[in-house]
Order: C-alpha cells, then structure tokens, then sequence
C-alpha cells in the first residue's frame, strides 16, 4: 500500500470469530460517561482550582454570550453606537435598551455565583449593575445572599460586592422615601423579595462575625469600607481623605479605566438631585461596627493592622466613625490602642507619660502614619494637646526634615491653639532654613495656614524671611521668582536661573505662545507655589510682601507666570483671596490690557484669562473687549484663545454698546462666584464638560427622542410658537404732523409691515398653508380654480 494511503494509529486485532473488538476507549466511556483524553486524577480536583471557582465554572457559550452584552453595553456608554441604528421609526431606544438589558438578566437567573468568579464576567456583570433597576438590584443582592463573605474575600467577586454596595445607596434612600417598585405577579409567584435595607442589615450580620479576618483581608477590606461608608450616612460626616483610600486599589483602578465608563445606559431619575437618606438604625450598625472590632481583637492585634497594608485605610474609616460618635476619648478604644495606652494613661492622671516606641516608628513608617494622620484630624482636643507635648515639642527640627513625618507634623499644626502656634515659632526661630535643603515645606506651610486663623501673620512672614533669607535689600522683583524655586536667595542669585523668562528662540523656529519648559528643567517647584498661595490668603498688611513682588515684575514675566500650570495657582490665589484689596486685583487685571491676547493663546493661560474676566466689572471688562477688537480674527484662530473670543461679543460691542454693557452688567450680577479650576482643567475640556452636563439632567423615559424625532419637534415647537402668539405686529398710527417727504416714507413703512396670519384654532399644517393661501389671494379656500378650456371639435 503506497504511503500516503496508510490510515494513522494503532491496529485493532480481529476477533476469534471475526468480529472486530470494541475499542477499548468505548469501554472506558461507559464506564465513567467521559471521553478516554479527559484524565481524572487520583487526588480530585486541585484547591486552587476549588478557591478560584467556589460556585463551579461557568460555560462557554454563556461567556460568549455575556462578551457579546459587554460589547454592547461598552458601545452604548461610550456613546459609540447610534441611537438609530436600527430602530423602526418612532421606535424609543429607551425601550429597546430595557429589552436587551432584560434578555440579559433573564440569562443571568440562576448564574450569578458564577459570573461574580469569573475573572472575564466579573467585570461585566458590574457594568450591567449600573443599568438595573432598583428591583434587579434587589434580586442580584438576594442571590449573592448567604455567601458574602465568601464572595467579598474572593479575588473577582469583592469587585462585584463593592460595587452593588455603593449602587445601592441610591436604592436604600429611595426606600427611605417610600419609593417602592411593584411587584409582578409572577414575582409574588416566586415569593417575597426583601428590600435592599433588609439586603443590607443580612449582610453586615453575616460579615460581622467574621470581622477580624475580613479586615485583613486584601479585598475584603474594600468591601467593609463601602459598607461603612453606606452605614454613616450622613449622619456621621466622614473626610473626603479617609473615603478616597476606600474607592479602589491602585491596581484595581488601574485595570477598570481600560475597561471604558461605566455608567447607565438608560435614562433615569438622577440620584444626585436629592440628599441621600439612610434608615435610623444604620448610623448605629457603624457603631456596632467599631464595637465589635474592638471585642474580636485585644491592642496589640489592633496595632498589627497600622502597618497592613490592606487594613489601614479601613482602619482610618473607622478611626473617624468612633471619634464622630464620641467612642475615641476611652481607655481600650481603638484610637487609644494605636497611641499606645495614651488616652487610658490621660484619664488615670499618669503625671510623666513618656513617649510609646511604636508610636515613635509610625511617625516614620510610610504606611503606618496615615493612622497618626487620621488621629491627628478626628481625635478631641484633649488628646491633641498631649500628644504634641510627648511627641513633638521639642523635636520639631527633626520631624520637619524627615521624609515621612513631616506629614504628620504638617496635620499636628493644624490643630493647635494659639499659644501651642507661638511656641512653635519661638522653637523654630533660625531652623527654617534647614526645610528648604530637604524641600520639606509641608509644616512650614501648615503654620502659615493656621497663623491666618489665628491672627498672628506677622510671624508667619518672618519665618518665611528667615527660611528664605530675605532681606529689606532684597529685591523685590526677585522674591516671588525665588520662592517658587524653592530655593534660598543667596543660591538663587548664584544660580542665576532664568524662572520667568521667555525661551530663545532660532530663526527657523517659530516663537510659542506657551512660555513653559520641560518638565525635567523645569525650576519652579509645587512647594513654592503652595507657600505663595498661602502666603497670599494671609490678612493684610501680612500679604504685602508677596503682593508688592508680583506688581514688581513686567509684562513678559506677568506672562510667564500666567502660561506656566503651577506658578499660575498663584494668580488664582491674589485673585480670589478675600484679604487681597480690591485695587490691587483690579491692577493687576488692568496690567494685562494690550497683552490678552497673548494670555488666553494658551492652555492655561487661557484659563487665567476666563478668570480675569470674571472678577472685572463692566468698565473693565469694555476695556478689555475693545483692546482685542483689532485681533478678533487672530482669537478665532487660536486653538484656545477662540473659546475666551466667544465671551468678548464683538458683533454686539460694536452694534450696540449700550445693550452689551446691560447684558455683561446682568451677567456679572447673576453669575455665581468663580471657583478656581483644579490644575488639570482647560478649555479643551468644555466638549467633555457640556457632554456630562447634558447626560446628568432628569428626563423621564417617555422624553427621550430620537435625531429624527427631534428635529421634528423643534420645526413644530417654532411653527407653534409662531402663531399660538396671535398678531403681534400692529400698523403704527400715524404722526399728528410732518412734512410731505416723512408721509410718503411713513405710507411706505407701513405697506412693508409683516402681514400677521390669523389661523384661528386650526394650528396644523394644512391650516397654516390655507392661511397663506387666503392671504395671497384675498378669499377663503385658497386661490380659484382655473377654468378648463373648451377642446375643439
């Protein structure tokens, strides 16, 4: 036989009889129901295979099949796909999203154990949460009910858990509110479905006994800080600082804004326009939260978690719930715990506490004093104020210098008193200058903080002078670049450094607008702009050093200053500070005049521009319009200057100056007070901005149209709006008496009036074109029908 003619694998031998043997792998198939290649081993399924997949693994074709609503789902929220495409005309896309989502979650009965483990549906399955109604919620909840724990410590599924726990507030205060969705008849079939405050209350029993190993946990303790932060409420107000630590990892962050928004993909109530509500009982199950952390775990387990990782943003949460619910100023709380028996020594009247070795090491660990600096910013006053004595009196010139404790040192600041601020000046008299070679300027700024509220500006600028070494010889045209070096005057003159100066430019390069430099020679520090806005916010004449400085330097400097994006915090800081006077901000926006066209040719000078226009009055604000009226077409061109060219109205300054000087005074009176943009904020922003604006207003299912639609409905609502007004236009009278010329221009006038149209009650379309038939030819019904001629014989 040739040999490509020869079939592959091994022989079977005939029978006695001649009958051919069974295969052997048919036996063995019939003997364990599973093809011969799938080799079950001896020791069973592995546990790493078990602790990935609790609930079991999911099938194929379900996967695929849920890839398929991810891909769908991402185009919706991303606004890729159209809301067109293919709908029948007249058709809500609203209701088709319900359709889909729907055939979604019908998929999803019966699967959501496995798709929380998956590690592709995982995902998924928390962008479709964001879709669901209250009532889909409730379900999911329910489903996921008995195994949170499980689920909240699993890899994927602590993703899922915080998720449905954060979506669910919005559930729970509408609950609050007796908003309740009805049930079907086949849902009351099935049974009674709880509400998601009784969901919420099964949970945290189900959590809470085994709270001190979830706390540990490297997911579940995401899960607890959502849960707590759902429990307080507004009730127990919580920093901003504290909360943010909770969101997410950085990893997990990391990951989720590959996978694109998610948000809802069908319009809605917004959640944002009410004041979130929660159950009276809540705030107390936070408490019990707390209390319950301190019966499972004695100090010294308390004190293993400040240096975990996991544990200590969850750790500074509750810090803050047991100091707002008056829990921390006790022996054996956790506060007390993570300060080494301070407060319990405090109450017993210990005469000579001396200062805790552990305390000592997370003034310097990196992960454990954010506990200090939660301490520092919850705990009562009386704990404040020992432990500055223990731990920071005295050593201040150490701590300011250290790369982790002047952190905490910077929030130790901010708590003092008065007297405990001029010791503090009186301690680090001559030793500020020893900040600025570490580029530690965190306390020194903290002090100029609390010294505005104290009233004791006058020795904030004197420390400044002395870290500085500014003198009375010292120019002040120097000062303010100096400062943002963050460097000390005799090392700046040395360096000679070029801070705000114009870069040099070649012949065949062309000169940019932006006068900012490369980030790796780039001088101007975030510290020394930091220490100029505080400095600027100090009561006056305490500002008057840093104010003078910057009315010192010129024009191409001023420029500089606007167009860099850290120096340009600082003019949002002279501008917007309420001890700044009114002359001096005025000066400093009248300066610019002849120059805004370079200023708002940038991206964030462009910025500083909108600003300066903001504080002006409707004098200044003329001066500036007309000083860029010669260079209207140079603005429409500019990538950045257009979007401040639009504010300016040139065609209505120049028309009617009268009418733009009341519409910029009505403008100026009814505009809310500028806040200042965060660094990272830009014109170009403004698409974006005015995207989310219009995708967070309320609109009820029923109002949301196709482009189709809309069209329609905008040429109805003018054509309606045209004439459901009546006549409006009137013939003018004539005057008693004019001349001859006037009557015959007065007759004119009034032949080329616009003839109104009476439609009467009939407002549709057929009526409108009758109107205008009868006003063509004078008769009702339009014009007379021409008479047909006689055909010849």
């Amino acid at each position: 036989m040739p040999r490509e003619q020869r079939k592959r694998g091994r022989k079977h031998k005939k029978g006695t009889e001649g009958e051919a043997e069974e295969p052997a792998y048919q036996e063995e198939q019939e003997q364990t129901g599973e093809p011969s290649w799938i080799v079950q081993s001896e020791a069973g399924p592995s546990e790493e295979h078990d602790a990935n997949y609790p609930f079991g693994v999911l099938d194929p074709d379900v996967k695929a099949y849920f890839r398929m609503v991810d891909d769908k789902l991402k185009g919706w929220q991303s606004g890729y796909e159209e809301e067109d495409a293919g709908l029948v005309e007249g058709e809500d896309p609203n209701e088709t999203r319900k359709m889909f989502l729907n055939a979604a979650l019908e998929e999803l009965n019966g699967k959501e154990l496995q798709l929380a483990t998956d590690p592709e549906c995982s995902v998924i399955l928390e962008r479709m949460m964001h879709s669901m109604d209250d009532f889909s919620r409730r379900v999911l909840f329910d489903r996921l009910s008995g195994a949170f724990t499980q689920l909240a410590c699993h890899r994927f599924a602590s993703h899922v858990c915080q998720t449905l726990v954060t979506l669910s507030a919005d559930t729970v205060s509408r609950e609050c509110r007796g908003i309740l969705p009805k049930p079907s008849t086949t849902d009351e079939e099935a049974g009674i479905l709880r509400t998601m405050t009784e969901l919420i209350k099964a949970a945290y029993d189900e959590l809470l006994p085994a709270l001190s190993s979830v706390v540990m946990d490297h997911f579940g303790s995401h899960v607890l800080g959502a849960l707590l932060i759902l429990l307080c409420g507004d009730n127990i107000p919580l920093s901003i600082s504290a909360t943010s630590g909770l969101a997410r990892s950085k990893k997990s962050t990391k990951y989720r804004a590959k996978q694109g928004p998610m948000t809802a993909i069908i319009d809605g109530p917004d959640p944002s326009i009410y004041q979130k509500k929660v159950p009276v009982d809540f705030p107390q199950m936070a408490i019990g939260m707390v209390k319950q952390l301190r019966e499972q775990m004695d100090a010294n387990s308390v004190r293993s978690l400040a240096s975990h990782k996991a544990a200590n943003p969850l750790m500074q949460l509750m810090l803050q719930v047991e100091a707002r619910a008056e829990l921390a100023d006790e022996e054996g709380s956790i506060m007390d715990s993570f300060l080494g028996g301070l407060i319990g020594d405090t109450h017993n009247e210990v005469e000579d506490i001396q200062a805790s070795d552990y305390v000592e090491t997370m003034l310097r660990d990196a992960t454990a004093s954010h506990i200090l600096e939660a301490i520092l910013t919850a705990a009562p006053e009386s704990v404040i104020n020992k432990l500055w004595d223990v731990y920071f009196k005295g050593k201040l010139a150490k701590l300011c210098v250290h790369p982790v404790a002047n952190f905490v040192v910077a929030s130790a600041v901010s708590r003092l008193s008065a007297e405990q601020l001029e010791e503090l000046w009186e301690e680090m008299n001559g030793r500020w200058a020893g900040i600025l070679k570490h580029s530690r300027t965190g306390a020194l700024r903290s002090a100029i903080i609390r010294a505005t509220e104290a009233g004791q500006g006058g020795a904030a600028v004197e420390a400044v002078k002395s870290a500085f070494g500014i003198t009375d010889e010292t120019e002040k045209k120097d000062i303010v670049p100096c400062m943002l070096t963050c460097m000390s005057y005799s090392a700046f003159k040395d360096a000679n450094l070029q801070v705000l100066s114009k870069p040099e430019t070649t012949e065949d390069a062309a000169p940019k607008a932006s006068y900012r430099k490369q980030p790796d020679a780039d001088p101007i520090t975030m510290q020394g702009s930091l220490l100029l806005q505080a400095l600027l916010r100090l009561p006056s004449p305490s500002n008057e050093l840093i104010i003078s400085s910057l009315e010192s330097l010129p024009i191409p400097q001023r420029l500089a200053l606007a167009h860099h994006a850290t120096s340009a915090r600082v003019i949002d800081a002279l501008l917007e500070s309420p001890t700044v006077p009114h002359k001096n901000k005025r000066q400093w926006i009248t300066a610019f005049l002849g120059h805004y066209q370079e200023l708002v040719d940038d991206r964030i000078g462009s910025r500083v521009g909108d600003l300066c226009w903001a504080k002006a009055d409707t004098f200044l604000k003329e001066k500036i319009a007309r000083s860029l009226l010669k260079y209207e077409t140079f603005l429409a061109a500019s990538h950045y200057g257009r979007f401040f060219a639009r504010k300016m109205r040139f065609t209505l300054l120049q028309r009617k100056p009268e009418e733009w000087k009341a519409a910029q005074s009505a403008a100026t009176a009814s505009a809310p007070p500028p806040t200042p943009a965060a660094p990272t904020m830009h014109k170009t922003t403004t698409a974006a901005a005015d995207k989310t604006s219009n995708t967070n207003r309320t609109l009820a299912p029923d109002a949301v149209l196709t482009k189709k639609r809309k069209a329609r409905a905008a040429e109805a609502d003018e054509i309606d709006a045209l004439f459901s007004a009546g006549p409006k236009l009137k013939r003018p009278k004539p005057a008693p008496a004019r001349a001859d010329g006037q009557v015959r221009e007065a007759e004119r006038a009034s032949k080329a009036t616009t003839v109104v149209l009476d439609v009467g009650g009939d407002k549709s379309l057929a009526g409108v074109l009758d109107a205008i038939k009868e006003t063509r030819t004078g008769e009702k019904g339009g014009a007379k029908p021409k008479k047909k001629r006689k055909e010849k014989t």
